[in-house]
């Protein structure tokens, strides 16, 4: 698989939107933003852009003229918890998810965004996950791999020019190969390997059933990459029914009135681990 090279930040890169970009380099810690994230978040006309982030630090703007509303999906003990839901119509809006391996938190978090900011016609929807490998140090790659599935699905739906980061110094070439099958392009960074190897189907096969440990589905699901049709249904309705239970307005809440919006019932590890087990 022949990754795209252009790390030029200041022009878009040739990579036609929407698309399902995966990103690899490699990075020292603490690790620099690639310069290719620039290129890839960089499309012509307004733009609304939303950061999937496991940063230390809280979010913050970032400099773009031609950027007009950012979000943050902010994994991770940063910000705390939230009340009730962010306020959509703001030009800077930050979601926090406290538990990093909550993967559906993450998704109908940046669904969030997606459903509030896809159907504005005046803006191009951006969307930077950072990243895979994060997520992969807290979670089996069986399902990070089962979730950047349904989250790329989601994003292709609502025509999002959306990237992923994967630092392949922290994963095996052999996961890179198969991340890099999800995607409809893959970019290299400056540093990275010069070409990223191609999976052939019965390579991934493989990885995936180590990865799947040779379970056969048993509710007559048929696997996709390794997992049930079944378990990737049941998380694109859960990530589907929560934003359905969403308030319809997005206007803040009185203080006088002394109510929120309804909070959504957050799925224990218990119900997340059942519902990826299906």
């Amino acid at each position: 698989m022949e990754p795209n090279a252009n790390a030029d930040s200041s022009e878009p890169l040739d990579v036609e939107p929407p698309a399902n970009v995966l990103l690899v380099h490699r990075s020292a810690d603490p690790r620099p933003e690639p310069t290719a994230c620039h290129g890839l978040r960089h499309v012509d006309g307004p733009t609304a852009a939303v950061a999937v982030t496991f940063s230390d630090e809280p979010p913050e703007w970032p400099y773009a003229d031609d950027l007009e509303r950012f979000g943050v999906v902010a994994v991770g003990d940063v910000l705390g918890a939230g009340d009730g839901l962010p306020a959509y119509d703001r030009a800077f809006v930050v979601d926090p998810v406290e538990d990093p391996t909550d993967l559906a938190a993450i998704g109908i978090a940046l669904s969030r965004f997606c459903e509030h900011w896809s159907d504005d016609d005046d803006h191009r929807l951006v969307v930077c996950f950072d990243s895979l490998d994060s997520l992969l140090v807290h979670t089996d790659p069986a399902t990070v791999f089962q979730f950047a599935h349904v989250l790329a699905t989601r994003l292709e739906r609502v025509d999002a020019y959306a990237h992923f980061h994967l630092d392949t110094s922290r994963v095996e070439n052999r996961v890179v190969a198969t991340f890099g099958t999800l995607f409809d392009e893959v970019v290299a960074e400056d540093g990275s390997p010069a070409s990223i190897p191609e999976a052939t189907d019965d390579e991934v096969a493989t990885v995936l059933e180590e990865w799947d440990d040779g379970d056969d589905a048993d509710d007559g699901s048929e696997f996709v990459f390794g997992v049930t049709t079944g378990a990737l249904d049941d998380l694109d309705r859960q990530i589907d029914v929560a934003i359905e239970s969403d308030p319809a307005s997005e206007t803040d809440v009185d203080p006088e009135a002394g109510e929120s919006p309804d909070s959504l019932t957050e799925a224990t590890d218990e119900d997340i681990a059942e519902t990826l087990d299906e």
